[in-house]
């Protein structure tokens, strides 16, 4: 996965939030894979662009949206953000219940992601980012890196997970199609459903853990080389 931001040259790094503007949706369309959507319809919102502790309520579509510094955003019911980028410590909320959804999202350097309702594409995490899933839907992929979290505990993600450079992924309750693991990441499945883990040892041994109240739930099994531990 290309590990580029969704908006080059922004906070700190030399170049002005209003000339990032433009760059979001590219930039995340080259971040992730780009598959068949259907955008809500409806009336469209202007593009938006948070700094400081603003705080926005999304209630209509939106083709782009970014969240610098301490900002926070809502999307509530029938609001909607085509390509969403999140970053330094910004944090993207969908409270649910609704059609709340997000095409393509990104969350970097330390970003939060909390699902508990709506819908999200795919989506991409990274400098110690994180996303918590307790309810709603994730749809596709999620890839996670540079020490960005994963977790878990709800709804119907049917995500394809992908973990690199140490970043850690953790199921309690829900459903998860696949789950791989690269580079010394963290897989740990407490509960839930994992349709498919691997049956191979990556190059570099990633760590997984199910508990043994875990493994009736886990449509799959592990080798005793890939360090299955029960806790």
């Amino acid at each position: 996965m290309a590990s580029g931001r969704f908006a080059p040259g922004g906070m700190g790094q030399g170049g002005s939030l209003r000339s990032n503007r433009g760059r979001v949706l590219a930039a995340v369309l080259a971040a992730v894979a780009v598959g068949t959507c259907l955008l809500p319809s409806g009336e469209a919102g202007a593009d938006f662009i948070l700094t400081g502790d603003e705080h926005l309520d999304v209630t209509t579509h939106h083709s782009e949206g970014a969240l610098w510094n301490t900002s926070t955003a809502d999307i509530l019911k029938g609001g909607s953000i085509y390509a969403a980028s999140v970053h330094d410590e910004a944090i993207l909320r969908l409270p649910g219940p609704g059609a709340a959804h997000v095409t393509y999202l990104g969350a970097y350097d330390a970003a939060r992601i909390i699902v508990s309702g709506g819908s999200v594409g795919r989506m991409a995490l990274s400098d110690s980012s994180s996303v918590d899933i307790t309810d709603g839907v994730v749809g596709a992929t999620i890839h996670a890196g540079d020490s960005s979290a994963v977790r878990v505990s709800g709804g119907h993600t049917f995500i394809r997970a992908r973990l690199s450079g140490n970043s850690r992924f953790e199921i309690a309750d829900g459903e998860v199609v696949s789950v791989t693991a690269f580079e010394a990441s963290n897989v740990r499945v407490s509960g839930g459903s994992v349709y498919e883990l691997p049956t191979w040892v990556p190059t570099r041994r990633a760590a997984w853990t199910l508990s043994e109240a875990a493994s009736p739930h886990c449509v799959c099994a592990i080798s005793e080389d890939q360090g299955r531990s029960a806790s």
